[in-house]
């Protein structure tokens, strides 16, 4: 059963939901599409002529970041917690499993990113 499947820009407010899940497991699948920074660099070419040129860079922003963190409402103890960028890898395409019972608060978090999040439970 899909309980959530949205497209989120951030910045944008956290956004947290509860869920009780009574039958496993819940899986939660994002996608993240980081901002996307190009600089222009003027240096001197190494090869051939050795002339100074203009070389764009693009590179995924420093400030892109997003967390998917999954909570026991009563006790406060993180049961999952997958992301992007910062303390994760850039990998962009990732998955969060919980594969028991209970009252739970999933939360979301990013900046500079646009992340599509698809949450399942009761089976796939």
């Amino acid at each position: 059963m899909t309980i959530y499947n949205q497209t989120i820009q951030y910045p944008q407010a956290t956004k947290a939901f509860s869920f009780d899940l009574t039958t496993p497991p819940l899986i939660i699948e994002f996608g993240v599409e980081p901002k996307m920074i190009t600089r222009t660099k003027h240096a001197k070419s190494d090869y051939g002529k050795r002339e100074y040129k203009d070389y764009k860079q693009t590179f995924p922003s420093e400030n892109a970041w997003f967390v998917v963190t999954v909570r026991d409402r009563e006790s406060g103890m993180i049961v999952a917690e997958e992301g992007f960028g910062k303390l994760y890898s850039t990998d962009t395409q990732k998955k969060v499993f919980v594969g028991r019972s209970g009252n739970y608060q999933i939360q979301l978090a990013g900046n500079d990113a646009r992340v599509h999040v698809l949450m399942r439970a009761g089976g796939v």
